[in-house]
């Protein structure tokens, strides 16, 4: 099965828009309501949010990094490397001709930082509406 992205970034677009963020599973649950199809929330998300983070970068600026994939983090009480964070496979995204995304490392100011520009971008209603990269 493959993610819908659109869906996805509708999903995504609901959270950023109200400044939350959205656990795996919660995503997995809500992905599941919308299509009937569920995602492994420990290794279903991993290439579809890499492809939403690369959709984001004709919307990134100077000291603006709106990466709408950080927003979805890790259950805080579950055991996980980064509990409330960003899993691993957030970090070290390129875009396709290699400019950075994201840091290497896990950054809590990189991601403080990316998650303040999710919330001050006006997104577009559907993923199309994403100017390009």
């Amino acid at each position: 099965m493959e993610v819908d992205l659109h869906t996805l970034y509708r999903l995504l677009r609901a959270v950023a828009t109200r400044s939350n963020l959205i656990v795996y599973t919660q995503l997995s649950e809500q992905y599941e309501q919308q299509t009937g199809d569920w995602v492994d929330p420990h290794l279903g998300w991993r290439f579809p949010l890499v492809t939403i983070a690369q959709r984001c970068t004709g919307l990134c600026r100077l000291q603006h990094r709106p990466i709408l994939s950080a927003i979805v983090i890790n259950n805080p009480e579950g055991p996980s490397d980064l509990p409330g964070r960003p899993g691993l496979g957030f970090w070290g995204l390129r875009t396709g001709d290699g400019a950075t995304l994201t840091p290497d490392r896990p950054s809590e100011d990189a991601w403080v930082a990316m998650c303040g520009a999710v919330y001050r971008q006006e997104w577009p209603a559907e993923l199309d509406g994403l100017p390009p990269a």
